[in-house]
């Protein structure tokens, strides 16, 4: 009997199982900012205008 009310409490306690469209999404993202990341590093003066232009549309 205390098994059956820990398993329960330990499946409750789990949380929502992670939506798959908004990981596609936020490793999309991440992937996009890493390869800004990686043209600003190599010297490519667009880059920080467009990271002016992102930070701008955050706020």
């Amino acid at each position: 009997m205390a098994l059956e009310r820990r398993l329960a409490r330990l499946e409750g306690a789990r949380g929502a199982r992670p939506d798959a469209d908004k990981a596609a999404r936020f490793t999309a993202l991440v992937t996009a900012l890493d390869r800004l990341a990686a043209r600003k590093a190599s010297g490519d003066e667009t880059a920080q205008a467009e990271i002016d232009m992102l930070a701008g549309a955050a706020r």
